[in-house]
């Protein structure tokens, strides 16, 4: 068993460290088993240093920040986890930019701003959690994202060797996603660009949003925010309402009277009764409705990977072409097998790779057609046509999209 203080001797205080930490204490569901070693780095250096520190090692590494958006296995995370909020906070206001570094939260960043006289960044006044956390997952709401408002983000490759600034091409920010959820750096600053405004005016719409949360969101509750991405031309609460799900309830884990939406922690939860609400919700719902409504919440697992992988994240910054190229190989499918085991696992991944073309609305319509005769070959799932030789290289779609 491995002496964590020992291992983190020069690095961390002891008091940064954390054996067997209950996961439930760290994040704002509740929710979650043991990691087997917490750690709080007070500042970037040490950061750098844990993160070099396990990569020579060969350690998994699990970031997590205000534990706003997450979902933690009951089984806990193996390895190291690392907690960025608790590095030490800094901002600066120069003109109309805001820079933040550190465990900052997006709230205080938005004060902040109110503070200096700057306006667009109103909406991000109840989000909890950190900046570099909002950053991360692009962060939305009433009407605006942070991809309108990052101007550049700072971040530390995995293993702690490279510093690195993007600017805001680099940044490939889409719904609920950015580079950062596919390459693994560690977000320690972000710099927003904002507009001169009325000090008092600003003020005022942020209390309106405040209001505006505290009157239609279930906030007396723990949960992790909205848990569904909305699918182009849907609104995903108003069909969870027409499938009778509010209230709908497994153990502790219920889809909230107040806000379709939120899936709430009524007070001993698990990961396991969350998840299976969620996929009921959605089972439910494309049942009806015909159409998937993928999650949008960081689920973590016992070996610190996504449960609820973010595949059409991926593709979706793919074109249909290129998804094509990828579908119309010569292995076939039956080499998904050697992967995966359990047949519903395959399919519920290969859903993923649907629907992200769907959600994209391709003009194409032609290569929209071969992919769905794609899927119906291998499932007949789908009412299309069917045609031959629609198989597809396995071994190179899962390098790409499953990193295995």
């Amino acid at each position: 068993m491995t002496n964590w203080n020992s291992f983190f001797e020069g690095i961390l205080d002891e008091r940064l460290i954390k054996v067997n930490e209950p996961m439930a204490n760290h994040n704002t569901y509740g929710i979650g088993g043991n990691a087997d070693v917490f750690v709080s780095p007070a500042d970037k250096e040490s950061l750098i240093a844990v993160l070099r520190k396990a990569a020579a090692e060969g350690l998994p590494v699990t970031l997590i920040g205000g534990g706003s958006n997450c979902l933690i296995s009951d089984k806990g995370i193996r390895g190291v986890t690392i907690c960025t909020s608790r590095i030490k906070p800094e901002m600066t206001c120069f003109e109309t930019w805001i820079t933040a570094y550190g465990g900052v939260g997006t709230g205080t960043v938005a004060r902040f701003a109110q503070k200096n006289s700057l306006t667009g960044f109103e909406w991000a006044v109840g989000i909890p959690g950190t900046l570099c956390g909002a950053a991360f997952m692009n962060a939305n709401g009433y009407g605006s994202k942070m991809r309108n408002v990052v101007e550049e983000v700072y971040a530390v490759s995995i293993d702690g060797e490279i510093d690195k600034v993007y600017g805001w091409d680099d940044l490939h920010y889409g719904e609920s996603d950015s580079v950062f959820m596919h390459n693994g750096d560690v977000i320690y600053g972000v710099k927003l660009h904002l507009a001169m405004g009325d000090s008092e005016k600003i003020k005022a719409e942020m209390d309106d949003h405040q209001q505006s949360r505290r009157a239609k969101q279930p906030l007396e509750k723990r949960s992790a925010g909205t848990m569904y991405l909305r699918p182009p031309g849907y609104h995903v609460g108003p069909m969870i309402k027409a499938c009778g799900l509010i209230g709908f309830a497994i153990g502790d884990a219920e889809v909230s009277t107040k806000h379709a939406d939120f899936v709430v922690n009524n007070g001993n939860a698990s990961c396991e009764d969350v998840l299976a609400v969620l996929h009921e919700v959605q089972r439910r719902v494309k049942e009806k409705f015909g159409v998937h409504i993928p999650l949008d919440v960081r689920a973590i697992s016992y070996g610190g990977e996504s449960i609820e992988c973010n595949f059409f994240q991926t593709l979706g910054r793919l074109t249909m072409v290129q998804i094509r190229e990828w579908l119309l190989g010569v292995d076939g499918v039956s080499s998904c097998y050697e992967a995966f085991s359990d047949v519903e696992e395959w399919r519920k991944r290969y859903w993923k790779i649907y629907d992200a073309k769907i959600y994209r609305k391709t003009k194409n319509w032609e290569h929209e057609k071969e992919f769905r005769v794609a899927v119906s070959n291998t499932f007949g799932e789908f009412d299309v046509p069917q045609k031959q030789n629609m198989s597809f290289d396995w071994n190179l779609l899962k390098g790409v999209i499953f990193g295995i």
